[in-house]
């Protein structure tokens, strides 16, 4: 497999994993609903409904899986704790002197983030386990904590890239990282001082899940049921982050392999009724079937045996799976399980690695009825047009693919939008849009959300920049 498509995954192209964010800032149930409905609308549209009719729609303890408890943290002896963590450590020898509002300090978020999320998350033994300054081969994390996991903490971001090999290096030092086997977690400036009780509940559910850091939680009071809640299945959003996570680790997977496989084996042992593994990468395949065939690069994707116990029910989802992808009854001792825990193990909280749009270019040349056919997985799974592209819009594209100057008019409201929406979505990096309205600028944002693609944001007078957390691959628009 061509180690490119790490830039082309749909988790990526679509900013899937920074949806996830907004669960931790769910007040009711009526948001809730509203997030699930969003969380659907990352699923191609013709295995949505299956999903929710074959998967069961009752549950009310979904908070009680991921929240915790709103006003549980128990203030008392919370400031001594935190010194005693600091005393600890020398790194933090300028927070015991009472200039932690010096915002020149090299460790002023460090600092903050010990009193703010560490601090009031972890017990005393719990903080024992925390490594400020944790070197990894020759590297350096803000925080490092190993449980059942090992979790490799940074705060701070993107904030301190100066020139384009700062974020070289950057990447550089986090996919080494990864590859020890460290989760990687974010944190930003707004997340940190701005959105506390958003990332407390975050890192608690991260440390919650893992078997051997659950017991240092300070949060260890029974959490509250809400009796209101009575929606969605928890199995519907973990099927939905697991078909997502499922193709982040399928790629990972077959490029971890020393030569490249020609068939992968592997079985499915998520336990759900509906054949995840080989629906998640089947559409991974028809996804990158797409991009290829309007992007010059070669993906060499891989023949990919799923092995199913319920055969007979899988071939029900025949119409759905990608040619390269056989489903098969027959058990084989050289086959990989997958199941939701391996394929969590790397979560998807690295960048993607920005690189020169010089290395990757439309195909030229093509016809409008070959850029038509060839555009009907984006235009129908993910946009929803039943006809596919329209013609102006396929001789706009036409053009684009060809590295030429266009300059597209159209009536209001007939899709010129998407003429700039898809090779955004088609190539690495950011793509700068320029609105001459706000209103048109939130719009457009709100009708991408929609569509269930979360790699954009819109930058004007009614929001601060400092709000925005943006991902490598996104459409910005700005007036």
């Amino acid at each position: 497999m061509n180690p490119l498509v790490r830039h082309f995954v749909p988790s990526i192209v679509r900013g899937f994993h920074r949806e996830n964010n907004d669960f931790f800032k769910i007040k009711n149930s009526q948001e809730l609903e509203k997030f699930v409905q969003e969380k659907l609308r990352f699923i191609p549209r013709s295995l949505a409904d299956s999903f929710k009719n074959q998967l069961a729609n009752d549950f009310e303890t979904v908070k009680n899986q991921y929240k915790m408890p709103d006003g549980s943290i128990d203030s008392k002896g919370l400031n001594k704790k935190i010194n005693l963590f600091f005393q600890r450590h020398p790194y933090f020898d300028n927070a015991l002197k009472n200039n932690e509002d010096n915002k020149e300090s090299n460790n002023y978020l460090e600092i903050h983030f010990v009193r703010k999320i560490l601090g009031p998350l972890l017990d005393n033994s719990g903080l024992l386990l925390v490594e400020p300054q944790r070197k990894i081969g020759s590297h350096q994390v803000d925080f490092a904590i190993q449980g059942a996991s090992k979790f490799a903490i940074e705060v701070d971001g993107f904030g301190k890239f100066k020139q384009r090999s700062d974020l070289d290096d950057f990447i550089q030092r986090q996919n080494y990282i990864a590859s020890q086997g460290w989760r990687v977690i974010r944190f930003t400036y707004n997340q940190i001082m701005r959105d506390t009780e958003t990332t407390l509940k975050l890192l608690y559910s991260l440390f919650n899940e893992d078997v051997n850091l659950c017991r240092y939680l300070a949060v260890r009071r029974n959490i509250r049921t809400d009796p209101g809640l009575n929606l969605f299945d928890p199995q519907l959003i973990d099927a939905i982050d697991n078909f997502y996570r499922v193709q982040d680790w399928f790629v990972e997977n077959a490029l971890s392999f020393e030569q490249n496989a020609e068939l992968i084996r592997l079985k499915d042992n998520f336990g759900f009724s509906i054949p995840l593994l080989a629906l998640a990468i089947s559409d991974l395949y028809k996804f990158l079937d797409t991009v290829q065939s309007v992007v010059n690069v070669d993906f060499d994707l891989p023949k990919c045996v799923i092995i199913n116990n319920d055969y007979n029910y899988s071939l029900k989802w025949k119409k759905s799976i990608h040619y390269l992808v056989a489903i098969s009854d027959i058990d084989n001792s050289n086959a990989q399980t997958v199941n939701a825990e391996i394929v969590s193990i790397k979560p998807a909280t690295l960048p993607a690695p920005i690189i020169s749009t010089e290395t990757v270019k439309f195909r030229k040349n093509l016809t409008l009825e070959q850029i038509h056919d060839r555009l009907d997985y984006f235009t129908g799974e993910i946009f929803g047009y039943s006809s596919g592209t329209k013609k102006f819009q396929d001789s706009i594209l036409q053009r684009i693919f060809n590295e030429e100057h266009i300059l597209g008019i159209s009536a209001t409201g007939s899709g010129k939008s998407f003429c700039f929406w898809l090779p955004a979505l088609l190539k690495p990096g950011l793509t700068l849009i320029i609105c001459p309205l706000r209103s048109l600028m939130r719009d457009q944002h709100l009708t991408l959300r929609n569509y269930g693609i979360s790699s954009v944001e819109f930058i004007n007078s009614d929001g601060s920049v400092l709000d925005l957390e943006f991902t490598p691959r996104s459409q910005i628009h700005t007036d």
